[in-house]
């Protein structure tokens, strides 16, 4: 992350570059005691909770896929028609199998009777014989070059077309329609405030990113659609040679020595470890943490709450509190035996509390979840991280780069405040009235304003009751989860959770259905 937005907080000798979420770290120390609406007021003018990385390279990645474009051909020509070793192998079949016969197979049948089938008027008949069997050696180091260039060149390209999609993805995201009812009304002043960080540092990329991922899209189907080849198949499972020595075959073989010259070309610049982006130094723990706090109170007060106007922020240890009709919320940073964590609660009829692990590292936080389930008594605890495993329901992503991260605190916001609320007279999402669903079937409530559905159900396996939500009568267009290819599994999922606007507070399917959050099946 670039930290020329954030000059105006560091002293004047410090000229280094901050960690990554070092500058909110910074920001935080200098703006002790400040008011949310003055906090709010400085993400348009001083800090930004979104941004686009700032060290993209696409001319150096050009250049890159370029060359690696241009031995595609040669590799194409390897992998078909590759230079072999024949291996001679002695085994012992039965006769009917034998296909090659020599001195050493009478000299063989001839000392070993037990092959025999009969012997009868000084003539045998064998019952097996030993052969010589050609197989043909793919394993060869040269062959294991060009393997290894092949998965240098995937790995290179994988990593990038994630990168390049995810760019892609948050152009569409940033492209709404104002006139829409789907999303609460205080997003689209969210989304403004965030679009400050956006439109910076993207629109000179868009082009180049479209074209680029042309080309990577282009390297990865032609390559993985010959990983079948027998040469591949026998090569990639063994280990790959360090260093790169230049053979006889990589002297005088036109093909072999182009890819010689390529894998020299990787060495020299750093492939497949040459990436998109950089970062000058590794990320701030405590940086995260104070995003991560900033990121939650942004999410409260764009979701219909509102802060004591008099109340001071320090966001290194918040303790914050905010109203919304008869809804009222803390949200406070606390540490129990080493741990620190925040502590999100939600009050109305009832109390509903969030423990929020912000950590760089999602193996210690989890290990720190299973502690403070022991010593916090809440109804959920969720790791947040830059970047969440896929499959890990207890993990958020919430990142710097990842303009969605606000919205999935609003939605683990809306879920404290469907459970907290027992009388259902206002909606949560908007704050009309809420009025008996007679229309969808189903027994809860419905919002005339913004067509939100409140209705409690129960797993059948686990017999747990359950609240859930959803937009009434919105219907998935076909063509939402299906844009992107389906073997990139890391977008496809950002889709399917943004499916229902993150209306939904239970897991939904790739069709859009609610999931139930015990058994993961539609009830």
């Amino acid at each position: 992350m670039s930290n020329n937005i954030f000059d105006q907080f560091l002293p004047p000798v410090q000229n280094a570059p901050l960690p990554e979420y070092g500058a909110f770290l910074a920001y935080a120390k200098g703006h002790r005691g400040i008011t949310y609406d003055r906090f709010d007021g400085s993400l348009v003018r001083e800090i930004n909770l979104f941004a686009i990385r700032e060290e993209l390279d696409f001319k150096r990645l050009d250049t890159a896929l370029d060359r690696m474009i241009s031995e595609i051909p040669t590799i194409k020509r390897i992998l078909s028609k590759p230079i072999i070793r024949l291996k001679d192998s002695e085994t012992v079949l039965p006769v009917e199998a034998v296909r090659l016969i020599d001195n050493r197979t009478l000299v063989h049948a001839s000392v070993h009777s037990e092959l025999w089938e009969s012997r009868q008027d000084g003539s045998m008949k064998p019952r097996r014989l030993m052969t010589l069997q050609n197989e043909d050696q793919y394993a060869i180091y040269e062959n294991m070059i060009v393997v290894k260039a092949v998965d240098c060149i995937l790995e290179y390209v994988s990593s990038h077309i994630r990168l390049l999609n995810d760019l892609l993805y948050t152009d569409r995201n940033m492209q709404f329609n104002l006139l829409e009812r789907i999303n609460h009304l205080s997003y689209f002043l969210a989304m403004g405030k965030l679009h400050v960080g956006y439109v910076r540092d993207y629109d000179q990329y868009r082009l180049d990113a479209e074209r680029c991922l042309k080309k990577l899209l282009y390297l990865d189907r032609v390559l993985r659609a010959r990983l079948g080849c027998k040469l591949y198949r026998q090569c990639h499972k063994l280990n790959m040679p360090q260093t790169l020595q230049k053979t006889n075959i990589f002297r005088m073989q036109k093909d072999y020595h182009r890819i010689f010259l390529l894998m020299k070309w990787f060495d020299e610049n750093d492939i497949p470890q040459m990436a998109l982006t950089t970062s000058p130094q590794s990320p701030s723990g405590e940086g995260y943490r104070v995003f991560g706090t900033m990121l939650t109170l942004f999410a409260i007060g764009h979701f219909n709450f509102v802060f004591d106007p008099e109340q001071g922020i320090d966001f290194e240890s918040p303790d914050q509190h905010a109203r919304f009709r008869e809804w009222s919320l803390s949200f406070q940073q606390q540490e129990l035996e080493g741990i620190r964590y925040h502590l999100l609660t939600v009050n109305k009829e009832e109390s509903y509390r969030v423990v929020l692990i912000f950590s760089l590292d999602p193996q210690k936080a989890r290990t720190e979840k299973v502690k403070l389930k022991e010593l916090v008594g809440a109804e959920e605890y969720l790791v947040l991280t830059p970047d969440a495993q896929r499959g890990m329901k207890e993990e958020i992503t919430v990142s710097l780069y990842d303009v969605e991260s606000f919205r999935r605190l609003q939605q683990i916001l809306l879920r404290a405040m469907v459970y907290a609320d027992t009388q259902r007279e206002d909606c949560p999402f908007c704050g009309n009235p809420l009025s008996v669903d007679r229309e969808s079937g189903r027994d809860g409530y419905l919002c005339g304003y913004c067509r939100t559905q409140i209705f409690h159900q129960r797993c059948e396996e686990k017999g747990e009751r359950y609240a859930a939500t959803a937009i009434y009568n919105y219907k998935l267009p076909e063509r939402y989860i299906v844009q992107y290819d389906k073997n990139n599994r890391m977008l496809r999922d950002r889709q399917i959770e943004a499916a229902l606007h993150f209306r939904n507070i239970t897991p939904i399917n790739d069709r859009g259905e609610l999931r139930c959050p015990f058994c993961s099946k539609k009830h």
